[in-house]
């Protein structure tokens, strides 16, 4: 591996300092790039506040210390965009996937770099890839080292593709031309052209590839395996260089910060993170202890903030995507607002909140469908009274990261229980209606949820699709269903079905299976596909008589128990509902367990997670906010 920088010592900017050190306005850079005028540095975001401010320090960054070249961000949002000091290509957002429904943001960067490619592309030569999270400490690049066919790239350790052998096999025609590499990247302009619609193709197919997602840990990195298989496949051989620090490291001699980590002294009395930090607000001065990395970033931040927001947002040129037709047009959308602003749109308190309700529960900040009222603070209080207090998804587990498969995920506060109980858990989520699907996806990201993937999806016996109905009059209804006597029919829209037999390919220790009706099928399902007998445990919401003429019931135990479960019932009945000797309708929860499951923890592991279960029932652990 090369060090291009590493010989390398300059006494200002980080370069073998401890600290950044600002260059006066009559300094300059000492030496030009000889490549100065063939870079441009690309990076993506979409419109929310947390990637906005990093856009804006990065700009301040590149700007300081006289990175050459343009600076572009691809931004990937509704409505007009925010001032940005750069350039800024702006296209509709991508994630969720719009076919699949998939929820991985990382769609908008590489759908938004194709369009840019395609229609504003750059005449520079070499293209610097980075993320938001990134700042410049110097405009020391090794331009000089990419040509086409030869980019130059950081060292990624977890890209090692030696482990990831079956990863290749599945997606790689050319599995030893894989380079461990990663964000920054310098790539030629014209292999940067070829590749990315290839990168675009090889990420959809292993984030539709149950079995990567599995093999990856919950498949985030999709996309940086994407472009090594395509990178690969086009005969492209990186040359590793060390391009980028992290905060942990106790140096400041690259050109580049990646803070994607947090920051802390050897204590931790100290700490800073991208994820909880406030945009505008100055960071306490890092102690001697924390590593020089992470004070060259703080001193940077800190820089940043002190200087007037209409200075820090200064604007630049705005071009639009033509795939960006069905973006409002900027007369009839608010104005961006000010971090502030944004930042109490956020906390609900501004009338844009109107549309969701907040509460808390325990750590976890949740948004559930607006607008306030009793109507809708009744329907949050009682999720979180049956699956917290109630604990109806309460299991004990083989293992300390058991692997949930959650169908009917709703806004997600059976994964916040799920996360609670078994923080290192993987949840795979199946949600089919839209809004609720968004604030899933909201209150996932909202509480930095990892090891969770949720899907925009209903379920069913086939891969089709199928009306889902519901009441437009109660947009968080839990009565959404397939089965319109369920959803009441006073709206429907058309939505992806499939079978959940092709997202089981390992032990799953825990099934939750609340779909509405569709139950039975998705039961039949499994049972026929063998599946089944990959499923430790469950508890099925079952739906007795949607049909008041059929019983079925005995059915669906009877397929439980033929696949080797006992099971334990219980459900509510009115006792007045008996004159009607008719077969009234009845939610009956069954608890399935796989008879020959034995629970391997030590007792003590067991009276934790008992303990943990208890502290989550604590009803003074909901709050409205």
């Amino acid at each position: 591996m090369k060090r291009y920088f590493s010989e390398q010592r300059h006494e200002r900017n980080g370069w073998g300092a401890p600290r950044y050190t600002p260059l006066s306005e009559s300094e300059g850079p000492k030496q030009e790039n000889p490549s100065a005028g063939s870079i441009h540095t690309v990076f993506s975001v979409d419109g929310s506040l947390y990637q906005r401010w990093q856009a804006d320090l990065l700009a301040y960054s590149h700007e300081k210390v006289g990175q050459p070249g343009p600076l572009t961000r691809l931004l990937s949002a509704d409505g007009p965009p925010t001032p940005f000091a750069g350039r800024t290509f702006h296209t509709k957002q991508y994630c969720p996937h719009p076919v699949t429904g998939d929820y991985y943001p990382q769609y908008n960067r590489l759908m938004a770099l194709t369009a840019w490619l395609e229609e504003s592309p750059p005449v520079e030569e070499v293209i610097l890839l980075l993320d938001p999270d990134c700042v410049f400490l110097a405009p020391r690049l090794p331009t000089e080292l990419v040509s086409p066919g030869s980019p130059v790239s950081h060292p990624v350790g977890y890209m090692d593709p030696a482990p990831k052998a079956a990863l290749l096999q599945r997606h790689c025609s050319r599995p030893e031309l894989v380079d461990a590499v990663g964000i920054p990247t310098l790539i030629h302009r014209d292999d940067l052209m070829a590749l990315t619609p290839l990168w675009v193709e090889k990420t959809e197919e292993i984030r539709s590839d149950p079995r990567s997602l599995d093999l990856l840990g919950g498949g985030w990195v999709a996309d940086m395996w994407g472009y090594t298989f395509v990178a690969a496949e086009l005969g492209l051989r990186h040359t590793p260089c060390e391009l980028a620090l992290a905060q942990h490291e106790d140096r400041a001699d690259l050109p580049i910060i990646h803070y994607c980590y947090s920051s802390s002294d050897d204590e931790g009395h100290w700490t800073w993170d991208k994820r909880s930090y406030k945009p505008g607000e100055r960071v306490p001065d890092p102690p001697d202890d924390v590593p020089s990395a992470s004070k060259a970033l703080i001193g940077l931040l800190n820089e940043w903030v002190a200087m007037p927001e209409r200075q820090r947002t200064a604007a630049g040129v705005t071009l639009v995507s033509c795939r960006s037709a069905a973006l409002p047009p900027e007369r009839d959308s608010p104005a961006p607002r000010s971090y502030l602003g944004e930042s109490l749109a956020m906390s609900g308190l501004d009338d844009a909140s109107d549309s969701t309700v907040r509460a808390r529960i325990l750590d976890f900040e949740v948004a559930a469908p607006g607008p306030r009222s009793e109507r809708s603070l009744g329907w949050l209080k009682y999720l979180h009274g049956e699956i917290f207090n109630y604990s109806a998804y309460f299991f004990m587990a083989k293992r300390v990261n058991p692997f949930i498969l959650d169908c009917g995920s709703n806004i997600g506060i059976s994964i916040l229980f799920f996360k609670a109980l078994y923080p290192e858990a993987k949840i795979l989520g199946f949600e089919p209606h839209e809004l609720s699907h968004t604030l899933l996806q909201k209150n996932i990201s909202s509480n930095a949820l990892d090891k969770v993937q949720v899907h925009r999806a209903a379920l069913g016996s086939e891969d089709s699709k199928v009306d889902l109905y519901w009441d437009p009059q109660d947009p968080g209804s839990l009565g959404m269903s397939t089965i319109r006597d369920i959803g009441s029919g006073k709206a429907k829209a058309l939505v992806q079905q499939v079978k959940l037999s092709r997202f089981i390919y390992r032990e799953v220790d825990f099934l939750k299976l609340d779909v509405e009706g569709a139950e039975d099928a998705v039961l039949e399902d499994l049972v026929s596909s063998g599946a089944i007998s990959n499923v430790d445990q469950m508890v099925v919401e079952y739906h007795h008589h949607i049909d008041k003429e059929k019983d079925a019931f005995s059915i669906f135990l009877a397929q439980l128990e033929q696949s080797g479960f006992g099971y334990q019932i219980s459900g509510h009945y009115d006792i007045s509902e008996r004159a009607s000797l008719g077969g009234s309708f009845q939610c009956v929860h069954v608890y399935a367990y796989r008879k020959s499951t034995a629970i391997s923890f030590a007792p003590e592991v067991q009276e934790r997670i008992l303990e943990r279960r208890q502290a989550l029932t604590d009803p003074e652990a909901f709050v409205v906010l």
